[in-house]
């Protein structure tokens, strides 16, 4: 007893702290805590993965229920906000043509966020000569390549990281004429990888492209051209 009270008196001096010391101890018996007035909750599984990384809840153990065991990180702006909605949209400008390839801007820094979509315009009817030639193709292909920051564009097959199908981790893309607002097509991707290769006419106009928000935020990518015809693809590993 008189050890535990001793060790009680230290602590006192140095600051306070020390939890309340069990004075039923015997005296040559090493001091017990008293059990605490409150009781933290004890930490989830997942507690270790630091909660401001957006990509936590792609590698958690599938047992720990993503969505629902913790909510998504804050989301901020990203670079190309506001464009919510399609009158927003974020312009990606005709940059080149060359031999029936033309590229466009290719936006950095983009984020999706829980409810938060993102809207571009292909933007080809301000380009004059540029848009004429394209205007003469029978049939572009709009070749469109939307992923989550950590996963490889060529995924699997060629050695790349890859992401588990998983509603926190499933992307859509859908592309829309902007005169008219009809769909031209859509592609989901459960693993975040989306990959449109599609031929239509009406691709020699601007259209608008939207990225769907999955329910978890994440950093993602965004890659496009239009060819006069359907060349080879990105990977061949």
């Amino acid at each position: 007893m008189k050890t535990a009270r001793m060790l009680w008196a230290i602590c006192a001096f140095v600051g306070g702290g020390c939890m309340p010391v069990d004075d039923r101890a015997g005296a040559d018996d090493p001091p017990t805590l008293s059990t605490p007035t409150t009781l933290e909750a004890p930490a989830p599984a997942h507690a270790a993965i630091p909660a401001a990384d957006p990509y936590a809840d792609a590698w958690r153990a599938p047992q720990a229920s993503i969505h629902r065991a913790a909510a998504p990180p804050q989301c901020a702006d990203d670079a190309v906000e506001e464009n919510d909605v399609r009158t927003d949209a974020t312009p990606l400008n005709l940059m080149a043509l060359n031999w029936g390839f033309a590229t466009f801007d290719q936006p950095s820094g983009l984020r999706l966020c829980d409810g938060d979509d993102d809207w571009f315009e292909v933007d080809l009817e301000s380009h004059g000569a540029l848009h004429d030639q394209i205007r003469a193709w029978a049939r572009p292909y709009l070749f469109l390549r939307v992923r989550i920051a950590r996963v490889g564009l060529c995924g699997a097959s060629c050695g790349e990281p890859t992401l588990p199908d998983s509603p926190e981790n499933t992307l859509t893309v859908e592309v829309y004429a902007k005169d008219s607002g009809a769909l031209i097509t859509r592609h989901t991707s459960a693993g975040g990888n989306v990959w449109i290769t599609h031929g239509d006419a009406r691709y020699r106009e601007n259209h608008l492209i939207r990225v769907v928000a999955p329910p978890t935020a994440h950093d993602y990518i965004l890659r496009m051209d239009l060819r006069e015809d359907l060349f080879e693809d990105e990977c061949e590993c």
